[in-house]
């Protein structure tokens, strides 16, 4: 909905340079679409550093919130898809690896909060992508079974996490040249105008094009 990742990795990349270490794109690939405690742990195990996980995350979660104050930028054909959606009255949720408090504030701070029928985050289930926690307890919360539920996604592991949810699976990468594998989702898009553009076919022929 928003594109954050840029910004996490500046933020990841100022955390590092106080143990002289970097983040190269093999590591911040598998970061993505990761929770912050899953990635802190990735990051000290791949580049050894003598600190403890939770550390790591609090540092990464303090410069973010100094970079994202700059703003977020909304991806291409967002406005378009929420209106798309909303003319159709076709519930809709949020599932994040994110917590729960940033997903709202991201959610306000683009005028969605109070359009969105449910939120499930990271921080509320055991395991987060690409295990299917975080999908099952959106679909709880929207009160429809996974199976009829369209997942947008734009990292490997989130889609990972849908299709084993049982959902349609819709990647959108942030630039379709992603070195991501992107194989297991039905769909794969440019941008979420061109999801706003074949949202009726998605939905009624889950078999996918690409």
């Amino acid at each position: 909905m928003v594109d954050s990742e840029p910004l996490a990795r500046r933020a990841w990349e100022h955390v590092l340079e106080d143990y002289d270490r970097v983040l190269d794109e093999e590591l911040y690939q598998k970061m993505i679409g990761l929770r912050l405690e899953d990635s802190s742990r990735l990051v000290s195990q791949t580049l050894n550093i003598k600190v403890e996980p939770a550390d790591l995350a609090r540092k990464e979660e303090a410069k973010f919130e100094l970079i994202a104050a700059e703003g977020l930028p909304k991806m291409l054909g967002l406005d378009e898809l929420i209106t798309r959606i909303m003319d159709q009255g076709i519930p809709w949720a949020v599932a994040t690896s994110s917590r729960l408090t940033y997903a709202r504030r991201v959610l306000e701070s683009i005028g969605l909060l109070d359009k969105c029928q449910a939120i499930a985050s990271g921080e509320e289930v055991p395991r987060g992508k690409p295990h299917p926690d975080v999908y099952l307890l959106a679909s709880r919360r929207l009160g429809i079974s996974p199976e009829q539920c369209l997942a947008l996604e734009d990292s490997a592991p989130g889609c990972q996490s849908a299709r084993a949810a049982g959902m349609v699976t819709v990647a959108v990468p942030e630039n379709l040249h992603n070195i991501a594998d992107f194989s297991c989702a039905e769909y794969i898009c440019g941008s979420l105008k061109d999801v706003a553009r074949d949202l009726e076919i998605m939905m009624a022929h889950p078999g996918g094009h690409r």
